[in-house]
């Protein structure tokens, strides 16, 4: 329900004869991401994925930088 108010909710969907994108495995990484901030939240300052590759198999962080609190950025 929530994945409809996304911006680019359809391209989940498949997009000029594209497969679906594997909507379950994309959660499991936002879901494993947020669990990352919270296990550090006081460690964290600001966490940047981009881009994430979602295929019909699997959801990928392709590239990520973590900045730490107190780091000069």
């Amino acid at each position: 329900v929530a994945r409809c108010r996304l911006r680019g909710a359809r391209l989940l969907d498949g997009y000029r004869g594209q497969s679906a994108a594997n909507v379950a495995a994309l959660a499991e990484l936002v879901s494993r991401v947020s669990l990352l901030a919270a296990d550090f939240q006081h460690r964290i300052d600001q966490i940047d994925i981009n881009p994430v590759i979602a295929s019909a198999d699997s959801a990928v962080a392709v590239d990520a930088l973590i900045v730490p609190l107190n780091s000069p950025h």
